[in-house]
């Protein structure tokens, strides 16, 4: 069985899921994961988490249908296609097995020793050794070859990044690096370890660099809506609006109540002086039924400030004036527009 993990991001039904799963009770890990599914249908690891839960109760349909489902929305998810190798075996599809597993190993070879070539083909044969196993009725030794070849490195690569987040909270950014590089080294699609070293270099003001790393996660993740938001991050820090407008849409494309993506959108189209985009994006978060952040109100503010329309403006100012995040700033709006109405 594999062992899921939890994310900070989703303490909801895909926690409660992965808690269910580990204890090995699968139904209500299938029901969990299924509700975080309709939550978040863009989400590859929650259709992949399902899977694992259905093959486990023995729904090999379903599992494949989920894993299928993962893989449309990532396709570099080699995890998924493994899985999906080793079911389509087990459903007595063996060429269609051999052909996935060639594909998942061409996508992502491990370097061991130096010779990929020859461990692509160590892979390919401890998998095709248990398509013939599983064809002779030993189920047993089957499932123990194709879990060879699917991770002939256990955990090395969550290894060097579980050692990367405990550096990096001690701000020891410099070695947390080095165990992100040795971690990428061994899983280059290892999303979270390009995450954190655009976050590392954010933090340490190389903005280029933490672009490019975003840049990686979305290529290696293009449906993901908070890797397309933390690269518009990345590009608006640099000056690149258009860029950051684009990507700031896409996110919302694939999550549309994302209310931080609407503020930053709202933001970017003020700073580009386009009105009718920023009224929208302020428009739709407001939709979506949230309490209204500061940032909400400030962006009112701004938007009226720039159209001209300061009596507005000041009245949104004045109300954000004492928050604890956003009150200097309108403050400092505030003191901005008394000096403009000064003769």
């Amino acid at each position: 069985m594999i062992h899921l993990k939890k994310q900070f991001k989703d303490p909801g039904a895909y926690n409660r899921g992965v808690e269910a799963y580990n204890r090995r009770d699968f139904f209500t890990a299938a029901k969990e994961f299924q509700e975080a599914v309709r939550e978040h249908p863009g989400y590859a690891d929650y259709h992949f988490a399902l899977a694992m839960a259905w093959r486990e109760l023995g729904e090999l349909d379903q599992a494949v249908d989920a894993l299928e489902e993962a893989l449309r929305i990532n396709p570099h998810f080699v995890q998924a296609k493994n899985e999906l190798a080793i079911l389509t075996a087990m459903r007595g599809n063996e060429a269609e097995a051999g052909d996935l597993f060639s594909e998942a190993v061409a996508q992502f070879i491990y370097n061991t020793e130096g010779v990929p070539g020859a461990r692509a083909g160590e892979l390919l044969e401890e998998f095709r050794r248990g398509i013939r196993q599983l064809s002779e009725g030993g189920y047993a030794d089957a499932v123990l070859a194709f879990r060879k070849a699917t991770n002939p490195k256990p955990g090395m690569s969550q290894m060097h990044y579980n050692q990367a987040v405990e550096l990096f909270l001690q701000e020891n950014f410099e070695e947390a690096r080095i165990e992100l590089e040795q971690a990428l080294h061994i899983d280059p699609y290892l999303v979270d370890a390009h995450m954190l070293l655009a976050k590392i270099a954010w933090l340490e003001g190389n903005f280029e660099e933490a672009r490019h790393a975003s840049q990686r996660a979305v290529r290696i993740a293009p449906d993901y809506p908070d890797l397309h938001f933390h690269l518009a991050l990345t590009s608006r820090a640099l000056g690149m609006l258009e860029k950051a407008r684009k990507e700031l849409q896409r996110a919302l494309e694939l999550q549309p109540e994302y209310t931080q993506a609407l503020l930053e959108l709202a933001d970017v189209a003020i700073e580009m002086d386009d009105f009718p985009k920023a009224e929208q994006a302020l428009q739709d978060y407001s939709s979506c039924g949230q309490s209204a952040h500061p940032r909400y109100d400030f962006l009112l503010g701004r938007l009226h400030e720039k159209q001209g329309q300061f009596a507005k403006a000041r009245t949104y100012y004045c109300g954000i004036a004492d928050d604890s995040l956003w009150g200097t700033e309108a403050k400092r709006r505030l003191e901005f527009l008394e000096r403009l109405a000064k003769p």
